[in-house]
């Protein structure tokens, strides 16, 4: 970030593109073992972001980390386990079979944040989408219920790129800190709420066989 900095500096102040790659060329002859040791060890941004990320989620109480990397960041409240459609999700999303989370997507240049519906029963993801949608929460988003996809509900911005160009990784800290704690006060509380209001509806499959009782499934199909 120092670097770019300079380089903007160099750019508006003193010289023009060509002499700041001939100044360029010439540091790196005089200097290459150093900058390529700089570059080396240079800072991963979002790995430390992960890692802040991880970290808040680990101190906020009722809340627990799903499985996570760099790039995806998860966690659910754990009063959602009381929901009977809550562990059907039908791949191995994660190792719970969670149906519904949040996730931080640690892009290069962005972060966002997300609730996510992940693969399962019809009825069961209709539930939910109808539930949440009702709250117009902010960046609510209109998503096509699809099984054996992902369907997101809503996405907010929590960084944008003009962040990691402009500020220092205190103020990212900052900036995280502060957008997880109006969603803990605010977005966390209104869909707590609406959710603790569904009940198990009937699954499709049951209603499926009820109402063709000699349909092939999907899996016998594929057998």
């Amino acid at each position: 970030m120092l670097v770019r900095h300079y380089i903007n500096l160099i750019r508006r102040h003193l010289v023009n593109d060509s002499e700041i790659a001939q100044l360029c060329r010439k540091i790196y002859r005089q200097h290459h073992q150093a900058l390529n040791l700089i570059y080396e060890h240079r800072p991963d941004l979002q790995l430390e972001i992960a890692d802040f990320l991880k970290t808040l989620i680990e101190e906020t109480e009722g809340i627990e980390q799903e499985d996570s990397n760099k790039f995806f960041i998860r966690c659910v409240p754990t009063d959602w386990d009381k929901l009977s459609l809550q562990k059907t999700c039908n791949v191995p999303w994660t190792n719970s079979h969670r149906l519904v989370m949040f996730e931080f997507f640690n892009y290069a240049d962005r972060l966002e944040f997300k609730l996510t519906i992940g693969p399962g029963e019809y009825a069961n993801k209709k539930a939910i989408y109808d539930t949440v949608e009702k709250l117009n929460i902010s960046g609510s988003i209109r998503s096509k219920l699809i099984p054996d996809g992902w369907s997101p509900l809503f996405c907010q911005n929590v960084l944008t790129s003009s962040d990691y160009f402009e500020e220092d990784w205190k103020d990212i800290q900052s900036k995280i800190r502060e957008f997880w704690q109006r969603f803990l006060n605010i977005e966390k509380h209104q869909i707590c709420a609406a959710l603790d209001e569904i009940r198990m509806p009937l699954s499709v499959s049951i209603l499926e066989e009820s109402l063709h009782p000699h349909k092939i499934s999907r899996e016998a199909m594929l057998q």
